[in-house]
């Protein structure tokens, strides 16, 4: 059956039919949407599908597991502290050993712009914040010497709007590719917006796309690559960020005003981090821990512009070590979601 003869059908016919049953993402994401820009039987969006499809790609995409395993792991440490596993008891007795104080108890935080994933409670009264960050592979001994989240993917990611450079950037996808008559031909898409728009309603949306130009890109664009995106990745295209990339540069001004903007995020993240436990393994298997005191943050002294597939800025700090940033799509490369990753 052809994606819009199904999504002819009413909803509860379209939840039970059998052919969504190992439907690829891909695909999925094609019948959503499809059914987002109307194309089904009433000829507009069906919210309750489109929430239903939602939930089956949520299931199985990269990053929504990536932070269910983590949630998960962060849940389950936070149990054996207050149930007095086994495990619990070593979590204790090392942070005592390190910290000289006892931990009374533990909560699970993390969420609107809480940077430490738990609260733990002291017998005196005081608390601590702990940033906990995991890996799944086992490793018998964690390295005192290195960093708490040197196996992380990242331990910052936000908007790009949050960065001024990040406009300048896009201003130029926006003359290159969004602005270009041959390439709105070859993807079928209406009049662009004016570039604020644009922004608004594509890059700057930290969901999906809310503009229809950017939305009609997404939906036409992944009719000719299912599940694929402007960076030609796994697919025969174009990438698209390698113009942009080619002509973007930075001034020293330019770079003067990116290091106070990431020294203030920079700061407040490691600021509410007052201790780190780097985690290996499983709960239920192989598993080892380490804690880490706070970790000071450091004055950036410079940033050098490195581009690879996306653009890179290497932050140097006055202790001679680094961190990276990265700015790119998160939604679909091109399509929405412009961020900044600091790893």
């Amino acid at each position: 059956m052809k994606k819009l003869d199904l999504l002819k059908l009413p909803v509860n016919a379209i939840k039970k039919h059998p052919i969504l049953n190992g439907m690829k993402d891909s695909k999925l994401e094609v019948l959503r949407d499809l059914e987002k820009s109307g194309l089904n039987k009433k000829g507009k969006s069906r919210s309750g599908l489109v929430k239903f499809l939602d939930a089956k790609l949520s299931k199985t995409d990269g990053r929504s597991t990536a932070k269910k395993d983590e949630d998960i792991r962060v849940f389950e440490i936070c149990a054996e502290i207050n149930n007095n596993t086994e495990i619990g008891r070593l979590l204790k007795q090392e942070y005592y050993i390190q910290r000289g104080i006892e931990i009374l108890r533990v909560e699970k935080r993390g969420g609107n712009n809480i940077h430490y994933d738990i609260l733990i409670f002291h017998p005196d009264g005081t608390t601590a914040r702990c940033e906990e960050k995991g890996t799944k592979k086992y490793c018998e001994k964690i390295d005192e010497t290195t960093k708490p989240y040197e196996n992380s993917v990242e331990f910052y990611n936000g908007p790009a709007a949050n960065f001024s450079i990040s406009e300048k950037y896009l201003k130029l996808w926006y003359d290159i590719i969004t602005n270009n008559p041959e390439f709105n031909k070859k993807y079928n898409l209406p009049e662009p917006p004016s570039f604020e728009d644009w922004l608004i309603g594509g890059p700057y949306c930290m969901v999906d796309p809310k503009s229809d130009y950017s939305k009609t890109l997404k939906i036409n664009y992944r009719s000719l690559y299912p599940g694929k995106s402007m960076n030609s990745w796994g697919h025969n295209n174009i990438d698209y960020r390698e113009g942009p990339n080619k002509e973007f540069d930075i001034t020293d001004e330019e770079k003067s005003i990116l290091i106070e903007e990431v020294q203030n995020i920079y700061n407040d993240i490691m600021n509410q981090k007052d201790v780190w436990l780097q985690t290996t393994g499983k709960i239920d298997g192989q598993f080892s821990f380490k804690w880490f005191d706070k970790i000071e943050p450091q004055k950036i002294v410079n940033v050098e512009l490195v581009k690879k597939k996306d653009i890179e800025f290497i932050f140097e700090l006055e202790d001679n070590t680094s961190f990276t940033g990265i700015m790119r799509w998160g939604k679909g490369c091109g399509f929405s979601c412009f961020r900044m990753d600091f790893k």
